[in-house]
């Protein structure tokens, strides 16, 4: 059985096949740009054909590579340390592909507005470390993980003590590529009548992203 397929095969979102169907397509592929970033700060080079999937959940990504180590499409397996079906827990993207005996799961989780939370991402991560284990001693030897944040600016502040080593860029820190949101897109927000952004405000406004 191979990983890669299960991966594939697993994925049922409906944009992704609705996206598909929208710019004709019969099959995508990875973007140079999106390559040279990704290799920039995993020094990996990737397949333009290397299968992703967007929105992927975290239930599907545990159950693969359950599949792909007992090799037993049609077995019941027993829930371990792993949330199943807890709730609707997804990464942004997933990029997977096998090369030179090694299977290579890249993890991308981005954010297009505000800043990023270290409460939201401890609870990806831990999610992600039930799944693959602290160094990973829960993949097959053959599997190696990446995980890659994607936002407009570089995230700060970020609390990475408690992360596992394999999630981490090779000096310790977090693996960042920016990612282009155009600033004149427009924020629907609650706020009061001086336009002050609040959740118990009586009025709206639109704003930019410049000014959220």
């Amino acid at each position: 059985m191979d990983l890669v397929n299960i991966l594939e095969r697993l994925n049922r979102k409906e944009r992704f096949f609705l996206f598909k169907l929208v710019i004709d397509k019969t099959s995508f592929v990875l973007s140079d740009d999106l390559l040279k970033r990704l290799q920039t700060v995993t020094s990996l080079t990737i397949p333009r054909t290397a299968f992703f999937a967007t929105d992927y959940h975290l239930d599907w990504l545990y159950a693969a590579l359950t599949l792909y180590k007992e090799q037993d499409m049609h077995g019941v397996f027993s829930i371990t340390n792993v949330a199943v079906n807890n709730n609707q827990e997804d990464i942004d993207l997933i990029i997977a592909y096998k090369e030179e005996g090694y299977y290579q799961i890249l993890l991308v989780e981005a954010k297009g507005t505000g800043s990023w939370t270290n409460k939201q991402l401890e609870s990806k991560i831990r999610k992600l470390q039930a799944i693959f284990g602290a160094k990973l001693e829960q993949c097959p030897p053959d599997v190696q993980v990446r995980f890659v944040l994607a936002s407009p600016k570089k995230p700060k502040r970020v609390k990475v003590s408690n992360w596992p080593s394999w999630v981490l860029s090779a000096n310790g820190g977090v693996s960042w590529i920016p990612l282009d949101i155009p600033p004149d897109r427009l924020q629907f927000t609650r706020c009061d009548q001086n336009r002050i952004p609040s959740n118990l405000g009586t009025y709206w406004a639109l704003v930019t992203s410049e000014e959220s």
